[in-house]
This record gives structure tokens, C-alpha cells and sequence, in this order.
């Protein structure tokens, strides 16, 4: 990688902290590690301890797609979803549970964002959990 590359990979990093940094959440995530089975898939480790995580990222409230307002029995609803943010270092996989602001949230499908030839952070949509048991 050449100097100047090397200079905006980090630019383009701490461009993703600045925005971690304005509105950081602190979660924890707990996940166990993971074995591979017999069929050569990674399967949870029915006998591993399960591994916690404390991540800095950022939890937003975004515009899903185009915008528009319904009205729907005197009730706004728009097309606004949760997002969550983290830096290149705070890797976050998809499917993962955890409580921010007394909400259980799943991870959804985990899009690494890249430039300059490398990941400079992670970012996914979040779904309301249903078991909140499961959320740690």
C-alpha cells in the first residue's frame, strides 16, 4: 500500500470514529465460540465459554429507502429504521443480541464498509428482538 493510501485509509477511519464519537452507545455483546462440526460447518461450541464484548459504536435512527409518511388511523409511520455503526477494530456479525436503552436489538445482515482497500468499520441494520432472554 502506498504512503498516500495509507494516509487516507486512516483519514477514512477516523472519519467513521468522528461519527462513532458524536453519538457512541456502549453495548455488550455475548457470543460463544464457535467449533467446526463433522459436515466442515462453524457450529456454537456446545462446551465453550461464551466470550463478552464491549463495543463503542453509534445506534441511529435512519431513512430506509425513499421517505414517505402514511397516515394510518390518526398514527404517522414513516420508513425510519435503526442502524448500528462501529469502527474497523469492533467487527460485529450478523444475528448477534444486545440491549441498548432498555431494548433488545438482533443484528441483521452486517455490511463492511471499505476504502482505500481495506475496512475502515462495520455497519448493519437492527431488528427489535423477540427474546429478550437471549439479548445480554
Amino acid at each position: 500500500m502506498s504512503l498516500q493510501n495509507s494516509i487516507c485509509l486512516k483519514r477514512a477511519r477516523e472519519g467513521i470514529q468522528s461519527l462513532i464519537n458524536a453519538n457512541r452507545s456502549i453495548i455488550t455483546i455475548s457470543e460463544k465460540p464457535q467449533i467446526v462440526n463433522s459436515k466442515g460447518d462453524l457450529v456454537d461450541d456446545p462446551y465453550g465459554v461464551p466470550i463478552t464484548k464491549v463495543i463503542r459504536c453509534r445506534i441511529s435512527h435512519e431513512m430506509r429507502g425513499n421517505f414517505t409518511v402514511s397516515n394510518i388511523q390518526g398514527a404517522a409511520t414513516s420508513n425510519l429504521g435503526r442502524y448500528i455503526l462501529t469502527n474497523f477494530i469492533d467487527e460485529i456479525k450478523d444475528n448477534q443480541t444486545f440491549t441498548d436503552r432498555g431494548k433488545a436489538w438482533r443484528i441483521g445482515k452486517v455490511d463492511p464498509l471499505y476504502s482505500f482497500g481495506d475496512i475502515i468499520g462495520y455497519q448493519a441494520p437492527l431488528i427489535e428482538a423477540v427474546n429478550k432472554a437471549a439479548a445480554t
